[in-house]
Parts: C-alpha cells; structure tokens; sequence
C-alpha cells in the first residue's frame, strides 16, 4: 500500500510569498482561569487601537456598543438584531425621546446580552444632552458568571 505524500510543489495563489507577513496574538494579558468572555475588537485599528482581542468587562461593552449601534433589521440574517438607537437619536432632543432611548438600549441590551449580564433597568437612565445634540447614557449591570457590578457612562451624538 502506498502512503500518500502530501507534499507538492504547485504554487497556489495563497503561498507564503503572497500573504502578508502574520501576526501573532499574546495571549499573555489574558486573565488565567478567570476567562468569562472573549471577543474580537471590532475596533481594531481606529485611533491606534491595536488590541485584537477583547476580554471580560471590556469585550462586553464592546458588544454592547455592537448591538446599540447596529440599526434594527440592518443584518439580513439576523434581521432582529440591533436597536433603535439609531433612529432616535434623529428624534428630538427632549425629556420623551430620553425615556425612548432608556427603554430600546436597556431592552436591546437584555435581548442580546442577558445570557451574560444582568441590567438593573432600575438604575440606568438617559438624560438630554440639548448643548451638545445627544445624550448621556447610563448602564448598570452585573456580569453573570463573577457577580461584579458594572456602572458604564458613554454618550452618543447626532
């Protein structure tokens, strides 16, 4: 019987002469035994930003960031992910529309996040920011697996 030889020596179109030169992730920073989430920076490369890969509060919140700023119905394979926020934050700037953005971001969060974290809608707000043209936004919650609290301040604009 013969073996098979698994060598060759055609040139395909994704030899290593074509291909840029790799680079490697250190795991090394990573939290040991301590892992909950993990997650790829959907932001790699903005502003210097070089981390590739996204561990516990900080790979949540960029999840998080990832539902709020998809527009629902956006994604055609997954048409109930996302949120409204972009839309409202066309409405006017007022006490009304605050109270919509709370309701949509807290609901959107609990939707897609609640097998990880737990909101405490309670404690959350959104508050006009009418100077500025957005709005500060407010979460708290709990992440499920380590029981910490997490108070998280960020603001969107039009």
């Amino acid at each position: 019987m013969d073996t098979p030889n698994f060598s060759t020596n055609i040139e395909s179109p994704l030899t290593p002469a074509i291909l840029p030169p790799a680079r490697y992730i250190d795991l090394a920073p990573l939290p040991k035994g301590r892992l909950f989430f993990l997650d790829i920076n959907s932001r790699y490369g903005e502003n210097g930003n070089l981390k590739v890969l996204l561990s516990e509060d900080t790979a949540i919140k960029n999840q998080v960031n990832n539902i709020l700023s998809t527009p629902l119905g956006s994604e055609p394979f997954e048409p109930e992910f996302g949120s409204l926020l972009p839309w409202r934050i066309m409405e006017p700037i007022n006490a009304g529309t605050a109270w919509l953005i709370e309701t949509d971001t807290v609901s959107a969060v609990q939707r897609w996040m609640g097998s990880r974290i737990l909101v405490d809608r309670s404690l959350c707000y959104v508050r006009p920011l009418e100077t500025e043209e957005g709005y500060a936004i407010y979460l708290k919650y709990q992440i499920l697996r380590t029981k910490t609290v997490v108070e998280w301040n960020f603001s969107i604009y039009r």
